[in-house]
């Protein structure tokens, strides 16, 4: 028995078709909910610069304070509990991406993530 071709084409589909025509779809651009971050990032160092800072650090450690409570069950001091759905979760850091969206400041991102 001969061995076929394996460049051969299988006979699956007629090998005579021509090429389908370029698509000319384009999606309209998406409107942002994004509001126009700073002209000039704030100043490494400068007072506005740590207040940012500060404000994202206790954010995040609200955030990571809460994801570990969502093992811990029910807390009995009334205080905030731990995540129940990715609703919150995506609420409380859309607050930290907005403040660092406003500030325009690149190195928290490199501190953050």
């Amino acid at each position: 028995m001969a061995h076929p071709d394996p460049t051969a084409p299988a006979g699956l589909l007629p090998q005579n078709l021509p090429s389908p025509a370029p698509s000319t779809f384009t999606l309209p651009p998406a409107p942002s909910n994004l509001p126009h971050p700073r002209r000039h990032p704030l100043k490494p160092g400068s007072a506005k610069e740590a207040t940012a800072r500060r404000y994202v650090e206790a954010r995040m450690l609200h955030v990571s304070r809460r994801y570990t409570k969502k093992f811990q069950g029910v807390d009995e001091h009334g205080e905030v509990g731990g995540y129940d759905n990715a609703r919150d979760l995506c609420r409380d850091l859309g607050e930290v991406v907005d403040v660092l969206w406003l500030s325009g400041t690149r190195r928290f991102c490199v501190v953050l993530f």
